[in-house]
């Protein structure tokens, strides 16, 4: 399992605890339960490729994240957008066209506003998209 502690500081230099706290008690418990715990911690530098090696690695992940005006701090959309779309771990790069006739590219996993589209249905070489 992944845990994303993704409670960082705030720009006065505090914050972060509660997560931190959260965090661990995860740790604790899912260690306690026989489960091989990989950690990713936000408020320090982590790198590309181990990020991608640890989700590719792991059966289940959980974020434990803040919430800030209704969204999540930048460093962990930084860290959804790079590592969550890396074509290893969703195999593709989770933005481009995967079908010629296909009208929209898919938004960055950090967006909000992803739309799916149910109201209009595509048909494409005469398959049924949605």
């Amino acid at each position: 399992m992944l845990i994303v502690n993704a409670g960082v500081k705030r720009l006065d230099g505090e914050g972060g605890r509660l997560n931190d706290t959260l965090a661990s008690f995860a740790r604790e418990a899912f260690a306690a339960a026989d489960f091989i715990v990989l950690e990713t911690d936000l408020k320090k530098a982590w790198v590309l490729e181990e990020g991608v090696a640890k989700v590719a690695a792991a059966r289940l992940l959980l974020v434990q994240t803040p919430i800030w005006a209704m969204t999540a701090p930048r460093q962990y959309i930084r860290w959804q957008d790079e590592v969550l779309t890396h074509p290893k771990v969703c195999g593709a790069d989770g933005r481009t066209r995967t079908w010629a006739c296909d009208r929209w590219v898919r938004p960055s996993l950090s967006r909000m506003s992803i739309r799916i589209r149910r109201s209009k249905r595509i048909f494409c070489d005469g398959v049924m998209r949605w």
